[in-house]
């Protein structure tokens, strides 16, 4: 154990060595890293774009959000592959996805204020795949990856509420 600590030792002692003994970065070599990066950065500030809102949708006069919540439920790609979709308050909602999706990942929270949920069930109705949820928050939760399978997923979101009420959703997936 001693002569393989002492060989550790040494080769790290040589590696160290040689880094302090190598040459320094001539100044026109920074110089020129320098002005590359400043050329990329004004290059990559030209070309940027505001993240794309999705457009909203009408809501029932009577159903109060507040301003800062979409109208419908908000996608976006993990991988190609892989979808998360973040649920607002609506019973039933539909999104298309792409034909290389082949799972979802579901988060929100409940929409009733001041109620926790006790427990929650999510499905996949069209193929009968059963999400594992975790609660993130006392009213928030997210999913394990749920299975997706080609043309429509129905998606039943059922979540018991402490103060016993139930909330339960649709989510309309489409697979192109």
């Amino acid at each position: 154990m001693i002569i393989w600590t002492s060989v550790l030792v040494v080769v790290t002692g040589v590696f160290v060595v040689f880094t302090l003994l190598k040459p320094l970065t001539p100044p026109e070599e920074l110089a020129y890293s320098r002005a590359f990066l400043r050329i990329r950065k004004q290059a990559l500030s030209k070309t940027r774009r505001p993240f794309p809102v999705p457009a909203r949708s009408p809501v029932d006069s009577d159903q109060r959000v507040p301003a800062s919540h979409t109208a419908g439920p908000v996608a976006w790609e993990i991988s190609r592959e892989a979808v998360e979709v973040h649920l607002d308050c609506r019973p039933d909602s539909e999104i298309r996805l792409s034909k290389d999706a082949k799972q979802l990942r579901l988060n929100g929270s409940v929409c009733k204020r001041n109620t926790e949920i006790t427990e929650s069930e999510i499905r996949n109705e069209s193929n009968g795949f059963s999400a594992t949820v975790f609660k993130t928050a006392a009213t928030s939760f997210t999913t394990d990856y749920i299975s997706l399978q080609k043309g429509l997923n129905k998606i039943r979101i059922l979540h018991y509420l402490k103060n016993g009420a139930r909330e339960e959703h649709q989510l309309h997936a489409y697979v192109e």
